[in-house]
């Protein structure tokens, strides 16, 4: 007889977790992580092991804002699942110890986050 075991949790392993990626660049068009199309003030984004992320930032209004989410990483992009229903999808890639998140696959628009 054979007994198999599984678990509920869900773990990740990808180079985008275990880092908080801090916002220092945005490139041809995106001057913000791209939800909102204003000023990149400060901003910064984890993908935690379990599958769950946080992002956070200033808003238009200066309010501080945290949005949880969950992601799954597919090798060339990552698909974010928010909370609130919403999804979007992006590229990335790293170059110098940065991260590269683009919605584009050729990279054309992108913005760049070190740790």
């Amino acid at each position: 007889m054979m007994i198999g075991f599984s678990s509920c949790d869900r773990h990740y392993w990808s180079p985008l977790s275990g880092s908080r990626w801090y916002a220092i660049e945005g490139v041809d068009g995106y001057s913000r992580f791209p939800i909102y199309n204003t000023d990149m003030d400060y901003m910064e984004i984890q993908f935690f092991g379990d599958g769950t992320g946080r992002m956070e930032f200033y808003d238009d209004y200066g309010y501080w804002i945290s949005l949880q989410f969950d992601w799954d990483d597919h090798g060339d992009y990552v698909a974010i699942y928010y909370w609130d229903g919403g999804q979007e999808y992006f590229y990335y890639d790293y170059e110098g110890g940065c991260l590269y998140l683009s919605r584009s696959p050729y990279m054309s628009s992108y913005t760049v986050f070190s740790h």
